[in-house]
């Protein structure tokens, strides 16, 4: 807790925003979305550990984009 899958591949998503645009940021959504849910299915996370993980990251990654000029 929290899930450290959940954690890396959000930034992997929001590192394809920065550098490749929203096209590349909806495939990485995708595949976020394809490999974190089977974790929960088979029960090697709750989903809050994966919900945990990357909302971590969202509020780090939002305020960087806040704070930067």
């Amino acid at each position: 807790f929290p899930g450290d899958h959940g954690m890396m591949l959000i930034i992997f998503s929001c590192f394809m925003l920065r550098y490749f645009g929203r096209g590349a940021f909806a495939v990485a959504l995708l595949i976020t979305v394809i490999f974190s849910l089977p974790r929960v299915m088979i029960g090697a996370h709750w989903f809050t550990d994966i919900a945990v993980g990357s909302l971590s990251v969202v509020l780090v990654g939002a305020s960087w984009v806040l704070m930067t000029p």
